[in-house]
């Protein structure tokens, strides 16, 4: 569906139709200078259509919430700070949560969609799994979200990618960070085609009640979950028109 420049493909209505999962975790990536669409795709009608009865609590960075105005549309729209804590009270309240496994490390990456068209790469960090450990403790289905377009909304004005690299390491923040937007340097997002592409809900591995966590299950359905981003990228990239001839890259760093 498609709406203001917005388009939504969805795979995941008919594995619902065989086996309706209790509980999701979307996985939404890339994070984008700040994911704004992780906020309002839940919003969406495609979404509620695909989902009917799902309403995810979005998860971001605690960052988020000390900025005036990001921190206000934030708090009204329901965001919660990200942690395990809420992570975990999400689940149990709502059913349904929606974070960025990417995090902040995807920021310092952010620039690499804007690069000419041949050398042009679209980057997920792909290093934590905690999130899976969660899937499967929790008995969620694990659903890949892409989004063509996110880290398109928003650049940094300052690109120094090899210092914002180590800040990131150092500090959990890239310095310098300078939002360049709509208008000039402001937090308003340009005005760019977004595409989000919500893939099939991964099942957990069964779990017995009160039975660690194999760290062989997590691995797997970790690499099941980027396994199914980089086909979704395959078979939709070519839906946005700045990434029909752009790469994926899936990096740890």
């Amino acid at each position: 569906q498609q709406r203001q420049g917005v388009s939504q493909q969805s795979e995941g209505q008919q594995q619902q139709e065989q086996q309706q999962p209790q509980r999701y975790i979307f996985g939404f990536q890339p994070h984008g200078l700040y994911p704004t669409g992780a906020g309002f795709l839940p919003w969406m009608p495609s979404f509620k259509q695909h989902f009917p009865g799902v309403n995810p609590v979005t998860l971001t960075a605690t960052i988020i919430f000390f900025p005036p105005f990001i921190r206000d549309i934030c708090s009204w729209a329901g965001f919660r700070q990200v942690s395990k804590r809420t992570f975990l009270a999400a689940l149990e309240e709502r059913g349904a949560v929606m974070f960025c496994p990417g995090g902040q490390a995807e920021l310092v990456h952010a620039w690499r969609s804007f690069l000419p068209e041949k050398q042009r790469q679209l980057v997920l960090q792909k290093r934590h799994k905690g999130f899976c450990r969660i899937a499967i403790e929790q008995r969620a289905a694990l659903v890949p979200v892409l989004a063509l377009g996110e880290s398109l909304q928003l650049r940094n004005a300052v690109n120094l990618p090899s210092l914002q690299q180590y800040t990131y390491r150092k500090l959990g923040f890239p310095v310098p960070f300078f939002l360049h937007g709509r208008w000039g340097l402001s937090p308003f997002p340009r005005k760019v085609p977004l595409v989000y592409v919500i893939g099939k809900p991964l099942l957990p591995p069964q779990q017995a009640a009160g039975q660690p966590v194999d760290a062989a299950a997590v691995d797997a359905l970790h690499s099941q979950y980027y396994g199914a981003l980089e086909d979704l990228y395959a078979r939709y990239s070519h839906l946005h028109p700045a990434f029909k001839g752009a790469k994926l890259v899936l990096t740890e760093h």
